[in-house]
C-alpha cells in the first residue's frame, strides 16, 4: 500500500498533513521505473550485501541482520517495498547475474551456476526457465546469433 499527501493545512505555527492509503499498488508507488533499492537506504544495503555475497547461502534471518530487522519484520518490509519475497528477488537476482557470465564468457553451465550461488546444476536450469523461458544454453545462443534446436 502506498500513502499520499492529499491536502495540507496551516494552524498556529503548526503544519498539518491530511493523508491517503492507495492500495493495489506494488513497492515505492504506481510509477514501475520507481527503483526501492534506490529510494530506501536499508534495501541498498541490503542489495549491496545480497551482490558482495552471491555465491554464498543466504537466508532471511542473516540478510535481516543486515538490514537490522527481526526475520519476520525484514519479510513483511521487504514484500511491501519490492512487491515480492526475498527468496524470490534473490533468485531474480542470480539468473540476471548469470545471464551476463553467459554472454561475457564461455564457461560451461555448470560453472556458471556454482559462480552465481546456485549448488545445484538442476535447480539452476529449472529457476532459470522460469525466469527467461529458456535454458541457459539456448539463452547463451541466442546471444551469439545461433540457430537454436
Amino acid at each position: 500500500m502506498r500513502v499520499e499527501p492529499t491536502r495540507s493545512i496551516e494552524t498556529y505555527n503548526f503544519a498539518f498533513t491530511e493523508m491517503q492509503r492507495r492500495s493495489g499498488e506494488h513497492g515505492v508507488g504506481a510509477d514501475p521505473r520507481v527503483d526501492p533499492f534506490d529510494h530506501f537506504a536499508r534495501l541498498d544495503r541490503v542489495r549491496r550485501y545480497v551482490d558482495n555475497h552471491l555465491t554464498e547461502d543466504m537466508d532471511g534471518a542473516s540478510v535481516a541482520r543486515v538490514a537490522a530487522m527481526t526475520p519476520t519484520g525484514f519479510s513483511r518490509y521487504f514484500r511491501e517495498h519490492v512487491g515480492t519475497t526475498f527468496t524470490s528477488w534473490l533468485v531474480r537476482r542470480r539468473v540476471e547475474h548469470a545471464c551476463r557470465l553467459l554472454r561475457e564468457n564461455s564457461a560451461p553451465v555448470r560453472r556458471i551456476a556454482e559462480a552465481v550461488g546456485f549448488h545445484s546444476e538442476r535447480t539452476f536450469r529449472r529457476s532459470f526457465h522460469e525466469q527467461m523461458d529458456c535454458s541457459p544454453s539456448e539463452y547463451r545462443k541466442r546471444w551469439i546469433g545461433e540457430p537454436v534446436d
